[in-house]
């Protein structure tokens, strides 16, 4: 089948080369002239686990909007579509990427538009009410996370299939010759909206109940974070994921999600606001971490700029917004050969640090994972007590 993905960002690329990879011949656009120059030239580079391979054995051809509005039988839109003041996003570059399609087309009768952007509540609704009757718009958002998009492209727990027309069994059939083990969960495209942004909302409330934990067990002696939440966390009701006391939650989603998820309560009492505060008050409960009144400290460092390790980005990154916080206070930062105080912000479970931080230095380890430093510096200190 011929596929058409207008938007080849973070996720529109990746979910493109599956597609192909799958046995579809794949048409890609954006409407940045250097995304699809790139492609063309084959200079095109990404840290995406898998994606290097993807790209080696096969061919995402740049062709725009029209022509793929008459060649392919369906298209996905992967566009962004960013937070307003309010909360809320911006379905702009959504529209605008529909009535491409729409204006171009010339000979075909029927087009499946699969929408992938999160959107807000509503915004299918009132998309597809201006829509002609043949095209046929389906609200089908992605459950993923930036270092593993290709694996979750490909096996998911559930897809979510919003529409309210005969053609979302055809778009639950597409998206599971990439994700066979996939179950679709089909709903109307307000409930699929909700489910999307819900989703992150809940993650971010489980993040932010670890790391309360956490800095509850730094006031009693011996109680060790990780025996707390791994114990609790096998149960099902619980479980693991996103339930490690660490950095506050970051990234391109978490944060734009729970603040779109109270925006759409609208006046319902939502935890939302009040987990933003409490995530913004445990990066200040790290950095108050880092200083001693006893103890002449100037400098700082941070390791761990990214949002997420494994991963290039720094949208919302815990290591950037610690940084920012720590020189509002006053403070320098310096190297790591010579700083007074370093925060280790990601894991870095690959990384050895052994002689080469300043032994007169703090070091507080976030994610605790760096304990061989308590014989080599000042003073070490583990969030939780471990």
């Amino acid at each position: 089948m011929k596929i058409g993905v207008l938007g080849l960002g973070k996720l529109g690329l990746p979910l493109a080369y599956v597609y192909a990879d799958a046995g579809h011949e794949v048409y890609g656009w954006d409407v940045n002239e250097d995304v699809n120059s790139a492609l063309i030239n084959e200079t095109y580079t990404t840290d995406e686990p898998f994606m290097k391979d993807l790209m080696r054995e096969h061919t995402v051809r740049i062709a725009s909007p029209q022509w793929i509005t008459d060649e392919c039988g369906a298209v996905f839109i992967v566009v962004p579509t960013p937070s307003s003041k309010l909360g809320d996003f911006s379905d702009e570059h959504v529209v605008a990427a529909v009535n491409s399609l729409i204006e171009g087309r010339t000979t075909v009768t029927h087009l499946l538009i699969v929408l992938v952007s999160t959107v807000s509540p509503g915004t299918c609704d009132r998309i597809s009410a201006d829509l002609p009757e043949d095209i046929h718009l389906i609200y089908a958002p992605t459950l993923i996370a930036l270092g593993t998009v290709i694996d979750n492209l490909r096996g998911s727990a559930i897809q979510l299939i919003g529409g309210s027309n005969s053609w979302m069994p055809l778009a639950a059939k597409l998206i599971n010759t990439v994700a066979p083990r996939t179950p679709p969960a089909f709903m109307s495209y307000v409930s699929a909206e909700l489910a999307k942004i819900s989703f992150n909302a809940f993650n971010t409330m489980k993040i932010t109940f670890a790391n309360i934990v956490g800095q509850i067990c730094d006031r009693y002696e011996g109680a060790n974070v990780s025996d707390v939440l791994g114990s609790i966390a096998h149960d099902p009701r619980i479980g693991p994921q996103c339930f490690t006391a660490g950095a506050a939650y970051g990234g391109p989603c978490f944060p734009r999600d729970n603040r779109a998820f109270a925006q759409a309560a609208q006046g319902v009492d939502t935890l939302a606001l009040k987990v933003h505060q409490l995530n913004e008050d445990h990066i200040r409960y790290i950095c108050d971490l880092a200083w001693s009144e006893d103890i002449d400290l100037e400098t700082f460092a941070i390791l761990g700029d990214t949002y997420k390790e494994g991963v290039h980005h720094r949208i919302e990154s815990f290591g950037d917004k610690l940084r920012e916080m720590m020189g509002m206070q006053g403070q320098e930062a310096d190297s790591l050969e010579d700083t007074d105080v370093l925060i280790i912000a990601l894991p870095l479970h690959q990384e050895n640090l052994r002689g080469k931080v300043n032994p007169e230095a703090r070091v507080v380890d976030v994610w605790r994972t760096h304990g061989y430093l308590a014989d080599e510096v000042r003073e070490y200190v583990a969030f939780g007590r471990p």
